[in-house]
């Protein structure tokens, strides 16, 4: 019964260490599934348009003539508005005439910029920068990634064009820690469940044992009365 007990102390210990690691495997899923679905590409096909999607939450009826917004990849202006028109004097020619915002939604936050006429090129970083209150420098409030569907062989087989970023250290390096993640709690899983196995096989050899102490018992007392009954007899 002491063994036992020992063994079922080293089961629960062991089973209370892999404990950590699960944790921090489940820790490691969470935060890089929230990442990589943060980072995920929009998809436009080359000639087409495509929406670049950006949304304020914390709006409350914005008043047009103390907002300004930029969006901007890298160091070019792909679009501006400020007190409530648009401002394209900065803008980088590459970008003319194909940016859109969306008036009737900018006093609910909705910055979102439609681009058109979309080429190879415009697989890029794409960040809104924004400011409500008409002062004081703009702050950054979204990066949307935008990949490029280029159709070369006019049969619908095609080639998708992702950002740099995106293609190194963008969604790789996350996916990577998602597997990670999903390996360790496999492998603790399985550990764990080896551990409670074994515990349980204790459990059922301790049980039996007092069954086995309370059988014999009656046994020996019986075959203790016999003998007393012979050695009288002689």
């Amino acid at each position: 019964m002491v063994a036992l007990s020992s063994k079922r102390h080293r089961a629960l210990s062991s089973a209370r260490r892999m404990e950590l690691p699960w944790r921090i495997g489940l820790f490691l899923n969470f935060i890089s599934y929230c990442v990589s679905t943060g980072n995920d590409c929009v998809v436009g096909v080359a000639g087409g348009s495509s929406v670049l999607f950006c949304v304020y939450g914390g709006a409350r009826g914005i008043q047009l003539g103390y907002l300004a917004i930029e969006w901007r990849t890298g160091g070019a202006l792909v679009h501006g508005f400020v007190t409530g028109a648009d401002q394209l004097g900065h803008q980088d020619p590459l970008y003319s005439n194909r940016t859109q915002l969306f008036p009737a939604g900018l006093q609910e936050g909705n910055f979102s910029l439609r681009l058109s006429g979309i080429m190879a090129g415009d697989a890029q970083d794409y960040g809104c920068y924004f400011t409500d209150s008409g002062e004081g420098p703009l702050q950054h409030l979204c990066s949307v990634c935008l990949a490029v569907a280029v159709d070369r062989s006019g049969r619908g087989s095609g080639l998708l064009i992702r950002p740099a970023s995106a293609l190194t250290s963008g969604r790789t390096g996350w996916e990577g820690m998602w597997l990670c993640g999903t390996v360790l709690c496999v492998m603790v899983a399985i550990l764990v469940a080896g551990v409670l196995l074994y515990q349980n096989r204790l459990d059922r050899k301790s049980e039996r044992t007092p069954q086995a102490d309370q059988a014999s018992g009656p046994h020996q007392i019986l075959y203790l009365g016999l003998g007393l009954n012979g050695f009288q007899r002689d």
